[in-house]
């Protein structure tokens, strides 16, 4: 737990926002998936860019240092438990790793289920999704926050804020399902708390050979105009 701790202040201390002049690999990542917003007020305190950060595989073999947008990965309460990497290159591709994305070890003293990376203050209604890449992409067609959770199980897990009273679940349509079913498994469980909850699901078709789509691909092949009519009204 020393350790990791350690390790997580030094990540996250090497960080700087999304708009300084150094952090231009990841303006162009984001651009290139027709992302904007990076300079959104706030957002910085839980989404980042690290210069270089080394990268292993998962048989812990060294693949290199990358620059990477990091996140603030934090538990139900919002005190921080880990942090989510991004690895790009300094042209803003994907890095030439195993995967890209990886989250760091989480200390024994945290539980990072039902948690998120936490963007914005919460109101009596959040938006919530699974990926980074996806969060921004919704903000930017619909101006509003969104908090990413991660991935699929978290989304399960997700415990929302005191005083939420109406969450709106961005799910991925995935060829095997999972995003669909980790949406409707967190509806279900939402309304049995009094929450209301509500499922917002691309109707972009899957390209043949594709693992699925997210609202990413919505708004790089449809732009705004492919969210839902009713959620812009609603957010403008």
């Amino acid at each position: 737990d020393v350790r990791i701790r350690a390790r997580l202040n030094k990540i996250w201390s090497g960080t700087i926002p999304l708009t300084a002049k150094e952090a231009e690999p990841a303006r162009l990542y984001l651009s290139g998936r027709k992302i904007l917003g990076w300079d959104r007020e706030g957002l910085d305190v839980a989404v980042r860019f690290h210069p270089a950060l080394p990268s292993y595989d998962e048989d812990r073999n060294y693949e290199g240092d990358f620059p990477a947008i990091v996140a603030k990965v934090s538990d139900s309460t919002g005190k921080a438990c880990t942090v989510h990497r991004i690895f790009i290159t300094e042209k803003g591709e994907k890095a030439p790793v195993q995967s890209c994305k990886k989250m760091y070890q989480v200390p024994t003293n945290r539980e990072v289920m039902g948690g998120g990376i936490f963007t914005s203050t919460p109101g009596e209604v959040i938006d919530v999704c699974e990926g980074i890449e996806t969060a921004l992409a919704i903000e930017t067609a619909m101006r509003i926050p969104v908090w990413p959770l991660v991935n699929a199980t978290m989304m399960e897990g997700f415990i929302p804020p005191e005083g939420v009273k109406e969450v709106r679940i961005w799910v991925d349509n995935d060829v095997s399902g999972r995003g669909l079913q980790a949406g409707k498994a967190l509806k279900a469980r939402l309304w049995e708390l009094g929450v209301r909850a509500s499922l917002l699901v691309p109707t972009l078709a899957i390209p043949a050979g594709a693992k699925g789509v997210d609202w990413n691909d919505v708004l790089v092949t449809m732009g705004r105009f492919g969210f839902p009519v009713r959620a812009r009204r609603e957010a403008a």
